[in-house]
């Protein structure tokens, strides 16, 4: 038994030190979308993963970014991320995101704040959301989408990544 216990001691190190490789066990963004025809703007909150974002944005467009502390010239390369993987069309037409603003809190998220112009009459919204896949394949990407004070919401799974949403006729 006495020959057992330093196995057991380094097998539990070992165990330790792989499972404290990985960085988090789910890999979920959460997209909140507004549609206001008062103002005709689709207003979007992007919620990431900060050190994720980091290293798919390292791999993809090869530009470190540090989100810690975003820089003015960091901007246009997370934005150019973003449009690259969240698309959004009304009627047919495309829509041109413009990020406007991002907040890294405490626990390590990373919201991005973008806003789109809509065309006068909206009757669906198809969007592509592939952020972050195919890199993390476990990755669910949640759209909250509200129009007229109601909440529709789907999952974007790993080739799963657009859905069309069908708004009320007025």
């Amino acid at each position: 038994m006495g020959k057992l216990k330093p196995v057991v001691s380094i097998l539990s190190i070992l165990s330790l030190i792989l499972l404290s490789s990985f960085d988090h066990e789910y890999f979920v963004s959460i997209t909140n979308i507004n549609l206001k025809e008062e103002t005709k703007q689709l207003q979007i909150e992007v919620k990431l993963d900060a050190e994720d974002l980091e290293h798919i944005i390292l791999k993809e467009i090869g530009k470190e970014v540090d989100l810690d502390k975003v820089k003015e010239s960091d901007l246009p390369i997370i934005g150019k991320y973003l449009s690259k993987h969240l698309a959004i069309w009304v009627n047919g037409g495309s829509l041109k995101l413009e990020l406007i603003g991002e907040e890294l809190n405490p626990d390590g998220s990373f919201w991005c704040y973008l806003v789109a112009n809509l065309p006068a009459v909206s009757q669906t919204i198809k969007i592509k959301n592939d952020i972050l896949l195919p890199t993390f394949i476990q990755q669910h990407n949640i759209v909250n989408l509200k129009a007229d004070g109601k909440v529709q919401s789907h999952t974007f799974i790993n080739k799963h990544t657009t859905h069309t949403f069908k708004l009320d006729a007025k």
